[in-house]
This record gives structure tokens, sequence and C-alpha cells, in this order.
């Protein structure tokens, strides 16, 4: 009987280490995509989240200004009510502002962390203009300048300001129309180290830690802009897609065969657009989704690793279930071999904001071309190039100023036949 019980045991663990191992797995949305799902491709963790338990959420990195709307919490099978909508109010009186002043409803922008709803109509006259407030360089301080409208759930309305930004520290205040039940609330970036957004329910007033410590793909649904009308004018659709984390970057191969494709050959392609995986590796054909067989997804996580991403199947809203395989496919280095006439380079700092400088020391400065310093985006265009003069044998010294949006770029520095190369960051 014991010998009998061992055996089962082992046949258990058996199963559940190659369930481990098993580089295929299912991400259940649940029926009417009614979770969020983030995914640890490392581990295959997976952490599901009810998409309806908050209304809004704050950029907590550093230098995030991002404030977001739950475009997920759309109607589904299970809870028929609409996703909250954001409005953005002609009055910018709080104690006044009224719905018969409502311009227009605003959308979150779904390619980055750092543009939320609230963010979307800045006055494109002032640099500083955040959307929701302005920035002010010298306190550093952000002061709320517009009041909107949010629509819950329910569909009740309730008058919503976001008051300032002060040493990391978010405060803001909502009420019903005519200003009763006035709630005021504050959002510290310091208690979400390490994330990206801080949850808050308006109709709990409570603020929520929903984003576990390590992930690098979310499940979700959100709003795109398609185009409608005449020229510029668009709708906004819900879908179902995939968002990676801050710090991934994603290169997309299409047409190729899974087996023998080679993240390598795609090292200029990745990007950091949120949604460069988004919601079109699908399509449906009128009476069920199909995947192409044929596309595949590269993802570089911020320690290098690279996973190569292939869907196999999804179902639909019937159960909101994604089939993928994951496998680990390499490691992209961030720094390149050193041409055989360098001896050390450096590149600092790192992110960067108005410039980088590179250190470099030269055993020798016999080249066949003049040496040159190129910069590329992280979609491999050249942003950037300028020839090297003056180099000589020893420590050398090079300051190139900055005038670039904020994103992943790689500096390339030709020496002849060789050259060095390292990614880097620019906040």
């Amino acid at each position: 009987m014991k010998k009998l019980y061992f055996l089962l045991v082992l046949l258990l663990a058996t199963i559940q280490v190659n369930a481990q191992n098993e580089p295929c797995y299912e991400v259940v949305q649940s029926p009417g995509y009614a979770n969020n799902v983030f995914v640890d491709l490392s581990t295959g963790t997976q952490t599901t989240l009810p998409i309806d338990n908050w209304e809004i959420a704050f950029g907590v990195g550093p230098f995030a200004f991002g404030i977001f709307v739950n475009e997920a919490a759309i109607s589904s099978f299970s809870n028929p009510q609409p996703a909250p909508q954001l409005f953005l109010s002609g009055n910018n009186d709080f104690a006044t502002a009224d719905t018969m002043e409502i311009v227009t409803q605003l959308y979150n922008n779904e390619a980055s962390w750092d543009a939320g709803a609230f963010n979307l109509i800045p006055n494109p006259e002032n640099d500083f203009d955040l959307g929701w407030g302005t920035y002010n360089f010298m306190s550093n301080v952000v002061s709320g300048t517009r009041v909107y409208f949010i629509q819950l759930r329910d569909e009740t309305y309730r008058k919503l300001e976001i008051q300032s930004l002060i040493s990391g520290v978010y405060t803001g205040r909502h009420a019903n129309l005519d200003g009763s039940d006035e709630v005021n609330f504050t959002i510290d970036k310091a208690n979400f180290s390490g994330k990206n957004l801080a949850y808050y329910s308006i109709t709990d007033n409570e603020v929520r830690d929903l984003e576990p410590n390590s992930w690098h793909l979310l499940f979700t649904r959100y709003n795109t802009p398609l185009p409608f009308g005449g020229p510029g004018e668009v709708i906004y659709y819900t879908v179902t897609g995939v968002l990676h984390n801050n710090g991934i970057t994603v290169a997309e191969a299409a047409g190729v065969d899974p087996e023998t494709v080679d993240y390598q050959d795609y090292l200029d392609q990745f990007q950091d657009t949120l949604n460069t995986i988004g919601d079109d590796w699908k399509n449906f054909n009128g009476s069920e989704f199909t995947v192409a067989d044929d596309l595949v997804y590269f993802v570089q996580t911020a320690e290098d690793t690279v996973y190569q991403l292939q869907f196999i199947d999804f179902t639909g809203a019937s159960q909101g279930i994604s089939t993928l395989c994951v496998n680990e496919a390499g490691v992209i280095s961030s720094v390149s071999e050193l041409p055989s006439q360098l001896t050390s380079a450096q590149l600092y700092p790192n992110p960067a904001t108005e410039f980088i400088r590179l250190e470099f020391e030269f055993n020798n400065t016999n080249f066949s071309t003049e040496p040159q310093l190129n910069i590329f985006n992280n979609t491999g265009q050249l942003v950037l190039q300028q020839r090297v003069q003056q180099l000589r044998v020893g420590h050398n010294q090079l300051d190139v100023p900055l005038n670039l949006v904020a994103g992943h770029y790689y500096l390339q520095l030709i020496l002849g036949r060789e050259q060095f190369t390292q990614t880097f960051i620019v906040r």
C-alpha cells in the first residue's frame, strides 16, 4: 500500500512538472472577457483580476503623468453594463461645471503608458500642458487646469478634477453634478514602487494596488481608433488584445515558418509601442475567429531575454480563451563586442534626457574610413548621424545632444569595418 501511494505521488509530481514546462498554454479572460490577465513569460504565471473594480488609474513611475479611464470594463455577457466613460468639460470651474457643457468624449492612447484619456487634449502651444494640468519646471509641480465628467457603470455622472501632483502625490476630487457628496482623494507614487499604475475606485473611494510585481503581457480590452467618414475622422471600437509592460520591446515576424524563424533577423524591428502585439493576430470570418499560422512575435524583456510567441487559437467572447506557445529564443546583448581598436567604451547617462555621453579608449586610430556615429529609434529609423573627428589614442569623450521623443534607441559608432553598438533609453 505504501509503495502504491509513493507511485501515485511520483506520478502526480511528474504530471505537475510536465505541465509547468509545457510551452503552450491558455490565457483565460472568462466569458465576456470579464477579467484582465497579466502574464509572466519567464514562468507562465498568470494574475487574473476583474475588469470592473476601478474607474481611473494614475501613472506612478518617476516621470509619469498619465491618467487613464477603465475602457476594459465594457458590457459583458455576465455583467451587461457600459464601461466608465470620460468627457471633457468646457467649464473649468469645478463648482459650476455641468454636463450641459460637455465638449467631447476622451479615450486612452493604447500605445503608451504615458498618455491616458486625461492627457488627450493638451494645449499644442504649451509644451508644459499635460492635458489635465500644467507642469511648472521651476517648482516641479503639476497644477490641475481642467474639469471632467465621468459616467460610471450605473450610468450616473460625477464631475472630476485632478487638482495637483506635488512631490509624487496626486490630489483630486469628485462630486455629484450639483456639487453634493464631494470626495477628496490622494495617491502617493511612493506606495507603488516598480508599478506602472495605481488604480482608484470612485464607486468605493478606494486606492488599489492591482498590478503584479512581475509581468510581461496584459490580456485586456481597450478602444482603438478606426477610420470612419471623411479624412481624419475616426470612431473608437472596443477590441480584445495584448499590451506589454514598460521596458519591453516587441518585433513582429509575419509570413514566416515558426519552426525556423530567427529573432536575430529582426533586431532592427523591436519597438516599445504597447500595442505592437495588439489585437490583429486574430481575424473574425463572420462565424468564428481564425489565427494566422505564419505569424510570431519576439518579446524582449528588460533583462534582454527574448521569447518567441505564437498564438494558435482564440475562442472569442463565449469563453475568452487565448492559446499561445512561448519559447525562450535567446538573449540580446545591449552592448556589442568592442572593435579591435577600442579597449573600453561607456555610454551614460542611461536613461538620458538632454544628452548622451560616450567615453572610450583607443589603442590606435588608423581607420580605413572616417568614423561615424548613428542613432536609430526602436523601429530602425535613422534619427541622428554625425561624423566623429579629432580622435586620439587613449581617452576620448563625445557628448551628443538629444532632441528625441521618449523611447528606446540604438547608438552605433562605425570604425572602419567594425562597429560598437549599445542601446539606451530617452525619458
